[in-house]
C-alpha cells in the first residue's frame, strides 16, 4: 500500500529518525482508524531504518493472545535474540521444549529490568527500531513491559514505534498516561486520505484521465479509507476498469469485514445497529437496542464515520451495509428484525421504517398493530411510486392477517398496486375478489376494486352482477324495484360505466338521477381512473372546466398526492388550445421518480402528450410519445382503453406516410368488448384516415360510418367530442370526419386522376390547409368551401397559394386523391 496523502506523517516521524541517529531515543505512537494506512507507515519506515544499518524488530499484538500473560514481550525477546542480542534467561529459567520461559509464569520487576538492559545493550552498539503494530491488542503485563522500557531508551539510540486504533481508548489508557507526557514521546494522528490523496493514488494505479473521472464517486463510497480505496481500485480491475462509476465487490466486502473485525466489538455491534435501523437511526435509539450506554454509542459512532463506513449515521455505501447484515448470524435476524420494528413503532418512526422490519421478520410473531402499519406504509409506498415496496408490505399484511374480510381487503389492495406495474397479473386476483363481494366481505370502495379492473377488461356482464351483488349486501333497494344506490362509491362506480359503456342500459340507468357531473375529475386511483381519463383523451366526457382553475391542480402535484387530477388537468389543457402549457407539465411530471418507476402512470403521461404533440402537427414526435407508452405497457395490458394508443400511433404513422407502420399497429388485436365503447370512436376514426390516405376509399367509408352510426347510437351527437385529432383555426367549427368527406362535383373525376404526391410533402401542410385542399381536390369552389369551413373566401385564396406552393402544384386539378387524409 502506498502512503500518499500521509507525506506530513512521514516527514514527522523522519525528523525523529534523524534525532535517533543522533544518539537520542524516540518513542512515536501513531493512532488511526482502522484501514487508514498505520501498518504501511510501520512497515515503510522500518524498511528505511534497516536500509540505512538499523536493526528494525517488528512484533504484533493480537486480540486472540491479549488473555495470555508475556504474550506480545515473548514475541520481542524471540525477535531480539534472532536478530542476536542475549538471552534474557538463564538456562534454568528456559523450558526444555522451548516452550515460554518459566519466568514469564511469575513475573516480577527483575524480568523487566532484565529485558529492558539487554534491548538497552543490544541498541548501544546497533540502532534498533522496535515497533508493535496494533498495540491496543497487547495482553496488560506484555503492556507494562512496553511502558517500563519506555520511560528507559532516552540515552540510547532505540526508536519505539507504536501503532494503534483510535476505536481502542479505554484499552490503551494506563500506557498512554505513563508515556505521553515524556518529552521525546511524540503521538501522531493519522486519518483518511484528503480528496487530494486519493486523487494522487487514483493517478498512480489507473492513470491521470480515470483518476480525473473517479475520484468523486471513490471518495463518497470509501470516505479515504486506505484499505477501502485500494480494494475498490482491484475490483475496478477485475472488471476491466471500463465503468463510469466503480462498483464495490469481493475485495471491498473483504475489506469491510477486516475493518470490522479489527474494531472494538461495539463498534462492530453499532454497526449492525445502524445497518438494521435504517433511516430512522438515532444514537438513543441505537443504545437502546443495544442496551450500550451513551457514551459508548458516540464513540463507536465516530470510529465508523472516522474509518469511511459511515457518513452521519448512514453508510456510505449500500454494499458496506449488506456485509454488516451478512455478517449477522441469519438464524438471527427474524428476531433482531422483530426487535427493531417494536422499537421503531414505539418511536414513532414513520410506517415505511416499521414495516421494513416488519417484512424482513419473516412473520415472526403478530401483533394487532402489525396489518395496519403494512397497510399505511404500502399506501405511503403507491403514492410515493414505490410499487414493488408496497407489493411486499401487502403480501407480507396478507400472511399475517386472521381475519377473512381483512385477507380480501389487503387483497383488494394488492390488486390496484400490482396492476400499476402490470394490469395482466393484478387479474390473476380477480376472480377470488369478485367472490369475496358476492359473500359480503367486500363493501365499500374494496367492493368496488374487482369491479373497476373487470371494467378495464371489458367483463360487462360480471360488472353489472358484482354492482348489484355489492349493493344488495348494503341490503338498500329502491322501492320502483330500481338497483340500489348503497354508497357514493357504487354511484360513481355505475357513473363511469354508464360513460364507458353507453350501450348497455343496465350501466346508465343511473344515470339520470345521478348527482355527480359528467367528467369530474376523480379522486381515485387505479384502472376505473385511468378508463375515464382515456375516454377523456378521446374528448368524450370533459365539461370545460375553467382553465383558469387548472393552476391549483397542477402547481402543488407531487410524490403522496393523487395524479389523477393532474392527468385531468393536462387533458383539459390541450383540449382548451393551451397545447404548450400542458406538453411543459408533461415533461417536468416525467422527470418525477414517482412517476418514471410506474409504467403506467408514464405511460398515460406519454399518452396525453402524443395528443398534444399532435395538435401542434408534429407526428413523429407524437409517434414516438405513443411508442414508449406500448413499450411501458403492452397492449395485451391496456384492456379495452388499447384503443387510445393504438389510434394515436395510427394517425401519427398515417400523417407521416409511414404505412407500414400504420398497418402494424392495426393489427395488433383489440377486446371485441371495445367496441361497445366510446373508446372504438377515435379507433374507428384513427382507421377510416388511414385507408383514406391509402386511397382505399370504400374501406375508409365503411369505417367512418361505422363510427358515426356509433355516435348516432349513443347519443353523442356533438362532432367536437370525438374529433380529437382536430384543433381549428381560430373562428372554425370542428367537423367530424363523415361530416367531411367531400362528395365529388364532377362525378369522381378528381379522385382518380392527378399526379401523386409524396407523404413527406402532405405532411408539411396544416390541418386547415389540408381541408381547404380535400375540398377544393373534390371540386369545389372558394366560396362554397368558405361557406362549408366558416371562414372568408380571402382566407380560403391564402390557403390555396400556400398548399400550391408547398406541393409544387399549379393548379387545383393537380390536387390527389391521398390529399384527403387532410380531413
Amino acid at each position: 500500500m502506498r502512503l500518499s496523502g500521509q507525506d506530513d506523517e512521514y516527514r514527522v516521524i523522519g525528523h525523529l529518525y534523524d534525532a535517533w541517529r543522533n544518539g537520542r531515543g524516540t518513542v512515536v505512537i501513531a493512532s488511526a482508524p482502522v484501514g487508514c494506512g498505520k501498518t504501511a507507515l510501520l512497515q515503510a519506515f522500518a524498511e528505511r531504518a534497516t536500509s540505512q544499518g538499523a536493526v528494525s524488530i517488528l512484533v504484533t499484538a493480537a486480540a486472540s493472545e491479549r488473555a495470555h500473560p508475556f504474550a506480545l514481550a515473548e514475541q520481542l525477546v524471540r525477535a531480539m535474540r534472532e536478530a542476536g542480542a542475549e538471552n534474557p534467561f538463564t538456562d534454568a529459567e528456559t523450558s526444555a521444549d522451548g516452550g515460554s520461559p518459566d519466568a514469564f509464569r511469575s513475573p516480577s520487576i527483575d524480568l523487566l529490568q532484565r529485558i529492558c538492559r539487554v534491548v538497552c545493550d543490544f541498541a548501544d552498539t546497533t540502532p534498533l527500531v522496535i515497533g508493535v503494530d496494533d498495540v491496543h491488542y497487547a495482553d496488560p503485563q506484555s503492556a507494562r513491559l512496553l511502558s517500563y522500557l519506555i520511560r528507559r531508551i532516552r540515552r540510547h539510540r532505540i526508536m519505539v514505534i507504536l501503532t494503534e486504533s483510535s476505536g481502542h481508548q479505554r484499552e490503551l489508557s494506563t500506557l498512554h498516561a505513563e508515556t505521553l507526557h515524556l518529552p521525546f514521546c511524540h503521538q501522531i494522528r493519522l486519518g483518511p486520505l484528503a480528496p487530494t490523496g486519493i486523487v494522487e493514488v487514483l493517478t498512480g494505479q489507473l492513470g491521470t484521465s480515470a483518476a480525473e473521472r473517479l475520484s468523486a464517486s471513490v471518495m463518497d463510497i470509501t470516505g479515504g479509507n486506505p484499505l477501502l480505496l485500494h480494494a475498490l481500485i482491484e475490483d475496478y480491475r477485475s472488471d476491466g476498469a471500463v465503468s463510469q462509476v466503480p462498483e464495490p465487490g469481493a475485495s471491498f466486502r473483504s475489506a469491510v469485514l477486516r475493518c470490522l473485525r479489527r474494531s472494538e466489538p461495539e463498534v462492530s455491534l453499532v454497526a449492525v445497529a445502524i445497518a438494521i435501523l435504517g433511516e430512522s437511526t438515532t444514537s438513543l435509539l441505537i443504545s437502546e437496542f443495544l442496551n450500550l450506554d451513551t457514551a459508548s454509542t458516540r464513540q463507536a459512532i465516530n470510529h465508523l464515520v472516522a474509518m469511511g463506513l459511515l457518513t452521519g449515521l448512514r453508510f456510505r455505501s449500500e454494499e458496506s451495509r449488506l456485509v454488516v447484515l451478512g455478517d449477522v448470524n441469519q438464524d438471527d435476524l427474524p428476531q433482531v428484525h422483530r426487535r427493531a420494528a417494536e422499537m421503531l413503532h414505539e418511536s414513532g418512526a414513520p410506517a415505511a421504517a416499521v414495516a421494513s422490519q416488519l417484512v424482513a421478520a419473516r412473520g415472526l410473531g403478530k401483533a394487532s398493530w402489525w396489518v395496519p402499519i403494512l397497510r399505511e406504509a404500502a399506501q405511503d409506498a403507491v403514492a410515493a411510486g414505490r410499487i414493488p415496496e408496497a407489493i411486499l408490505n401487502l403480501r407480507c399484511a396478507l400472511s399475517i392477517a386472521t381475519v377473512t374480510g381483512q385477507k380480501a381487503q389487503i387483497t383488494a389492495a394488492l390488486v390496484d398496486a400490482q396492476w400499476e406495474l402490470d394490469p395482466r397479473k393484478a387479474a390473476r386476483q380477480l376472480p377470488g375478489l369478485s367472490e369475496d363481494v358476492r359473500a359480503g366481505l367486500l363493501t365499500g370502495r374494496d367492493a368496488m376494486v374487482p369491479v373497476q379492473h373487470l371494467l378495464w377488461w371489458g367483463e360487462f356482464d360480471q360488472v353489472e352482477e358484482l354492482l348489484k351483488a355489492a349493493e344488495a349486501n348494503e341490503g338498500r333497494a329502491h322501492a320502483d324495484g330500481s338497483p340500489a344506490v348503497s354508497s357514493p362509491d357504487a354511484t360513481m362506480t355505475r357513473l363511469w360505466f354508464s360513460l364507458c359503456c353507453p350501450g348497455q342500459a343496465a350501466a346508465h340507468e343511473l344515470t339520470d338521477r345521478a348527482e355527480v357531473p359528467v367528467g369530474a375529475p376523480p379522486t381515485w386511483s387505479g384502472p376505473m381512473a385511468a378508463l375515464n381519463l382515456l375516454l377523456s383523451v378521446a374528448g368524450l366526457t370533459l365539461n370545460g372546466t375553467d382553465v383558469q382553475a387548472l393552476e391549483a391542480v397542477l402547481h402543488p402535484i407531487g410524490a403522496g398526492r393523487p395524479i389523477t387530477p393532474a392527468l385531468f388537468a393536462l387533458v383539459e389543457l390541450v383540449q382548451a388550445g393551451r397545447v404548450d402549457e400542458a406538453l411543459r407539465w408533461c415533461e417536468r411530471l416525467l422527470d418525477e421518480p414517482w412517476i418514471v418507476r410506474v409504467p403506467m402512470r408514464r405511460a398515460l403521461l406519454e399518452t396525453i402528450k402524443s395528443v398534444a404533440v399532435l395538435r401542434q402537427g408534429e407526428p413523429q414526435q407524437a409517434a414516438a410519445c405513443v411508442r414508449t407508452a406500448l413499450d411501458l405497457v403492452a397492449p395485451p395490458a391496456w384492456g379495452i382503453t388499447v384503443g387510445i394508443p393504438l389510434s394515436l400511433a395510427v394517425r401519427a404513422a398515417t400523417d407521416l406516410g409511414d404505412f407500414p407502420a400504420a398497418m402494424s399497429y392495426l393489427s395488433v388485436p383489440v377486446p371485441p368488448a371495445m367496441f361497445d365503447t366510446p373508446i372504438a370512436l377515435p379507433y374507428l376514426q384513427a382507421l377510416g384516415r388511414y385507408h383514406l390516405a391509402a386511397g382505399n376509399m370504400e374501406t375508409a367509408l365503411t369505417h367512418l360510418e361505422s363510427r358515426r352510426d356509433l355516435m348516432a347510437k349513443w347519443r353523442l351527437e356533438a362532432p367536437s367530442m370525438a374529433d380529437w385529432h382536430h384543433e381549428p383555426d381560430a373562428g372554425e367549427p370542428a367537423h367530424d370526419d363523415c361530416g367531411r368527406i367531400p362528395e365529388p362535383r364532377d362525378g369522381g373525376r378528381h379522385l382518380s386522376s392527378g399526379p401523386e404526391i409524396a407523404a413527406a410533402r402532405i405532411s408539411k401542410l396544416t390541418d386547415a390547409e389540408r381541408r381547404v385542399g380535400a375540398l377544393a381536390a373534390a371540386g369545389y369552389t372558394n366560396r362554397e368551401i368558405a361557406e362549408k369551413l366558416s371562414i372568408t373566401v380571402s382566407t380560403v385564396e391564402q390557403h390555396l397559394t400556400k398548399i400550391y406552393r408547398k406541393l409544387k402544384v399549379r393548379r387545383r386539378s393537380e390536387l390527389p386523391i391521398g390529399f384527403t387524409r387532410g380531413l
